[in-house]
């Protein structure tokens, strides 16, 4: 599981982390991860997510969510 922050607005592509985010969403993504979206910002565009082993686990849901601009909370 990870966790990813995206800015859309960002001018480089970075490792995903709050201090160097990534300005688009991974080509893929793991059930359990969470991606935090910038508060602010339109992410447009799609992703693929794998199909899940075991439907309805929770290892098996991806969060998606915003994150504050500030303090990354």
């Amino acid at each position: 599981m990870a966790l990813i922050y995206i800015d859309p607005l960002s001018g480089s592509n970075g490792t995903g982390t709050f201090v160097s985010p990534r300005n688009s969403v991974p080509t893929s993504l793991t059930y359990g991860d969470k991606v935090l979206i910038k508060e602010g910002t339109i992410l447009e565009g799609g992703w693929t997510v794998p199909a899940p082993s075991g439907v309805g686990s929770i290892e098996n849901q991806l969060y998606i969510g915003t994150y504050d601009k500030n303090t990354g909370e």
